[in-house]
């Protein structure tokens, strides 16, 4: 068996950290490539087109003249006139709307209007109004059809970001060592780093390298994101306090990551299973 100096904490934590580089950028490519297309399906269209349009009939909303997108961002002095279309008109609930004016003591009501007291502050009024204004748009964005139409749309959001990190994981991490001489990632290919066999030295087969892919995304990546992150820094803690700097997906595929500067690999095993 041929002697072989283990890759250097530093070169795999800049591997590791370039091909998550590498990963994070296609992933997000992809997402906005795929986003592109999921928001022309007719239920994403759907659930959208009923959520703009339950915003802007509360009148709560409006469209932006600049870019035809719809905000709530209305002009303070619109509030008294939107919040009450709100509640008479949307809702239908008149009285409830007279018992949040009356019961604010700000206001007097003459003729059907309610004009501010004379001892009442400016920014009292702009106080009640802002909040029974977030309110009325918490009451809207909480209804059961908004709440379906938007689980919808999210849906399709965190579809869209499985399928982009799946994608991106699957090309730079199992396709692309794979199909190269040294079974490497691009960032262990800067780092001039290689995977190879613990029992005879050679390159990682291709089973090696798809399982370690495994390990690594149900363990280091799906477990993580449910645990706080501590498969990861499990992972991370092998590899720093280990003396061979083995993780381990390194320990249950069998492999080991040297410096590929101070060995040639013996790979007639590969090319035999090639």
């Amino acid at each position: 068996m041929k002697r072989y100096v283990n890759a250097t904490i530093s070169r795999r934590l800049g591997a590791f950290l370039l091909d998550i580089f590498t990963i994070i950028l296609t992933a997000t490519i992809l997402y906005t490539l795929i986003g592109r297309m999921l928001v022309k399906t007719d239920t994403f269209s759907e659930a959208t087109k009923i959520m703009n349009e339950m915003k802007v009939d509360s009148h709560l909303y409006v469209y932006d003249k600049d870019d035809q997108n719809i905000t709530h961002e209305i002009k303070n002095e619109d509030y008294p006139e939107a919040i009450k279309y709100f509640y008479i008109e949307y809702k239908e609930k008149s009285e409830e709307y007279f018992k949040l004016m009356n019961e604010s003591n700000l206001f007097d009501y003459n003729e059907g209007t309610y004009t501010k007291k004379e001892d009442v502050s400016e920014e009292s009024v702009s106080k009640f109004y802002n909040e029974l204004y977030a309110s009325c748009i918490v009451e809207i964005t909480q209804s059961e059809e908004y709440q379906y139409c938007y689980r919808v749309n999210m849906n399709f959001v965190l579809y869209n970001i499985i399928i982009s990190f799946l994608l991106s994981y699957l090309c730079f991490i199992v396709l692309i060592p794979v199909l190269t001489k040294r079974k490497t990632t691009i960032g262990q290919k800067i780092m001039n780093i290689a995977i190879v066999n613990n029992d005879d030295n050679a390159f990682a087969s291709n089973t090696q390298i798809v399982f370690r892919a495994i390990i690594i995304l149900l363990v280091e990546v799906i477990l993580s994101l449910f645990s706080m992150g501590v498969p990861l820094f499990i992972s991370v803690g092998f590899i720093i306090f280990r003396s061979d700097h083995a993780s381990y997906h390194d320990l249950l595929s069998s492999t080991r990551m040297i410096d590929y500067h101070y060995v040639e690999i013996d790979d007639t095993r590969n090319k035999g299973n090639n």
